[in-house]
């Protein structure tokens, strides 16, 4: 499993992608998939969680897009 963080913000109205959490037992499979999310740097950038984004990332990490996993944390409390 591949767990995506996203920060939601109502008030300013944007989705930042702040956590990326490799949960994969295959050590050599998950150290390839940390290396090409350094690689990108993916974490910190602006972006809607939509099957979209699921799907693109899957095709960039060369992984099932069910092994990615998206969860929202509220910020405006």
């Amino acid at each position: 499993m591949i767990e995506i963080l996203f920060d939601h913000s109502y008030e300013d109205d944007y989705y930042y992608l702040s956590t990326i959490t490799v949960n994969i037992k295959d050590p050599i499979e998950k150290e390839r998939i940390e290396r090409l999310l350094k690689e990108c740097n993916l974490e910190g950038m602006i972006e809607y969680p939509d099957s979209l984004l699921r799907k693109r990332i899957a095709k960039f990490l060369k992984v099932d897009e069910n092994l990615i996993d998206f969860d929202t944390n509220e910020i405006d409390t």
